[in-house]
């Protein structure tokens, strides 16, 4: 029959400790034997004779089989400890080598996530960087644009006021109106024309000769006390037509000058306008 293992014995390392089991019983199994084969003898001999010696030699064979079943089950013991080590043995040296091998696979994960998340800052960096620059760029480009909508206000102003003043002095001294222009509606326009600075915005649109009569006109017209004192006045005729023909192309270039404002000021608003939308969606 199978015998059950002392604790001892399986907290031992099992190869040896199974070989250490069976030794005293091989041992005492040759004493047996060398013993079995003295007392066969001798009871060959003298087997009519002493019979309590038969008993012995019953005795001892029965301590062989004893010790022979005993033997056979310390060899099926050592042989299932021998191969619980072989197993044990394999199964933990493929775990060591499967934790070896995913320690290098975590190693090699890491190095890539860390080269991934110095790739991500560089990026990052240089999208913040691309941000900052656009940033300062719409704000660049916004203060420029303030600055020339400011400036084309003020041009706008000038030439509207410009037009508005050689349209009166037109309408005053043009030669279709019915009743003559008074000495005081003369003296009017020039103020006018004086305060719309129609001299400084039309000075590279005329000749030197047109601007110099023009200056003459207004400078006389609002110092003097009759139509005498006023070039081209003189007895007073209905219009003196250097004057006219000056004030007339004074007013077309301001026109002009009036419209290609408006369009550029129109055009730079929507370029300014696609410019932060783009700046914005980036």
């Amino acid at each position: 029959s199978s015998r059950v293992i002392p604790a001892p014995l399986k907290q031992r390392h099992p190869v040896t400790s199974g070989r250490a089991f069976a030794a005293p019983l091989v041992s005492a199994m040759m004493r047996g034997l060398v013993l079995l084969a003295a007392f066969g003898t001798a009871a060959a001999a003298e087997a009519s004779k002493e019979r309590p010696v038969m008993k012995v030699v019953r005795l001892l064979q029965d301590m062989s089989k004893e010790l022979q079943r005993d033997l056979d089950d310390d060899k099926a013991v050592h042989e299932q400890l021998a191969c619980w080590c072989k197993t044990n043995d394999r199964e933990k040296t493929a775990a060591i080598e499967a934790g070896e091998a995913k320690e290098a696979e975590l190693e090699a994960f890491l190095g890539e996530a860390l080269a991934k998340m110095n790739e991500l800052k560089a990026k990052r960096d240089a999208t913040l960087d691309e941000v900052n620059k656009d940033e300062a760029a719409l704000q660049e480009a916004s203060t420029l644009r303030m600055k020339d909508n400011k400036v084309f206000h003020a041009e706008e102003m000038n030439l509207v006021e410009a037009v508005k003043a050689c349209d009166q002095a037109l309408t005053v001294l043009g030669k279709h109106n019915i009743a003559p222009p008074g000495f005081a509606q003369v003296r009017a326009v020039a103020e006018h024309l004086q305060r719309a600075q129609v001299m400084e915005l039309g000075r590279h649109s005329v000749s030197a000769s047109d601007m110099l009569a023009l200056r003459t006109f207004l400078m006389k017209a609002q110092g003097a006390t009759s139509f005498l004192a006023i070039p081209g006045y003189q007895s007073y005729a209905p219009q003196s037509g250097q004057i006219f023909g000056v004030l007339g192309q004074m007013k077309e270039d301001f026109e002009k000058d009036l419209s290609e404002a408006q369009s550029k000021e129109k055009k730079d608003f929507e370029e300014n306008a696609m410019l932060k939308a783009a700046k914005e969606e980036e």
